[in-house]
């Protein structure tokens, strides 16, 4: 483990496949590279899963090797920052310089305090997408006033340039988000270049685990890496929600002010009426959908494509169409790993 002017990742030279592990300051920034042909995912950690030491494995990274695209992934070890570094910031200005010239495509995933760091340091690597869950934009009260956690925290951000989302960045954020949250959709009303996905009832934290649980996680990955996520699509998908207890008591707590006591009932009724624990029905036509976005992808990522195409397989075990490419996926990724 070395700092940062003995940097493997700043003193890469271009040749694949490639990782490292370094510190930088307060931070972990770990990197795994496939191919020059992928696009590169840089990934901030939230600040509920900061590691705890440098050997830590960080958030996201099973996904993403599993995936098998380029990465770099930030986070903090022991001590909350927000990625509010002097260091951690020039780190990443001479980073982002040599990432835009050997990476065509660009892309970032975080949430909350991860999507923070995308947010306000998107500029520096000139992403071309993100995927943001539940982002915060900062947490100076002088600009969001309405945010009352985290307060102990809000010194970090008073001084310094990167500090609140980039107003002037070109990246297109897509986000999801609880509209039921005050603070959180006043969060999301100040990110400019958006296409907003909205989870009623999920709460703040944990919507990563949530899709996961729907079995939609890897349609929303895999439109992002496409550049396109159906809305449609979505909606249909996030309505199953309802059939899921933890729904329910994510719209009974406190923080959503308009659950009054009439409402209260209703939303107890419907819960003895739909919620089962951990069952999602899916039917021919979900299996469908999901089949075309697997196509769709596989020029780009036969792993996630093959991801998707087993969820259309369990919908759907008797399509032919949908075994055979399943099987391609399969002969191919086995062939791409040898």
């Amino acid at each position: 483990m070395k700092n940062m002017e003995e940097n493997e990742l700043l003193n890469w030279d271009g040749e694949f496949p490639f990782q490292s592990k370094n510190v930088v300051g307060k931070h972990i920034v770990q990197s795994h590279f496939e191919s020059a042909d992928r696009p590169l995912i840089l990934s901030f950690a939230n600040r509920s899963k900061i590691a705890s030491t440098i050997d830590d494995e960080l958030w996201s990274y099973s996904f993403l090797r599993k995936i098998g695209c380029n990465f770099i992934i930030f986070s903090c070890v022991k001590e909350i920052t927000w990625f509010q570094s002097n260091l951690l910031q020039e780190y990443m200005k001479k980073l982002g310089c040599m990432l835009i010239e050997r990476f065509d495509v660009r892309l970032g995933y975080g949430e909350s305090m991860g999507a923070f760091a995308l947010l306000a340091y998107s500029s520096l690597f000139k992403l071309h997408r993100s995927l943001l869950f539940a982002p915060i934009t900062t947490l100076n009260s002088d600009l969001v006033p309405f945010e009352k956690r985290w307060r102990k925290e809000e010194y970090l951000f008073l001084n310094g340039r990167y500090c609140d989302v980039d107003l002037n960045s070109k990246t297109v954020n897509y986000v999801f988000y609880d509209p039921l949250l005050s603070s959180d959709a006043k969060h999301v009303a100040r990110i400019p270049n958006k296409v907003q996905f909205k989870m009623p009832g999920s709460g703040h934290g944990g919507k990563v685990k949530r899709l996961k649980e729907l079995e939609i996680f890897d349609f929303v990955f895999g439109g992002f890496i496409l550049g396109y996520i159906s809305g449609e699509i979505f909606c249909k998908k996030i309505r199953m929600r309802r059939e899921m207890k933890d729904y329910y008591k994510n719209l009974l707590k406190r923080r959503h002010h308009r659950v009054t006591k009439i409402r209260e009932e209703i939303i107890l009724e419907y819960q003895k009426k739909f919620a089962v624990e951990n069952t999602i029905k899916f039917n021919a036509s979900d299996a469908m959908l999901i089949r075309d976005c697997a196509v769709a992808l596989e020029k780009n990522n036969v792993i996630l494509a093959e991801s998707l195409m087993e969820i259309a397989f369990r919908i759907r075990p008797d399509g032919p169409f949908i075994k055979r490419k399943l099987s391609e996926y399969r002969r191919e990724r086995l062939r791409n790993h040898k």
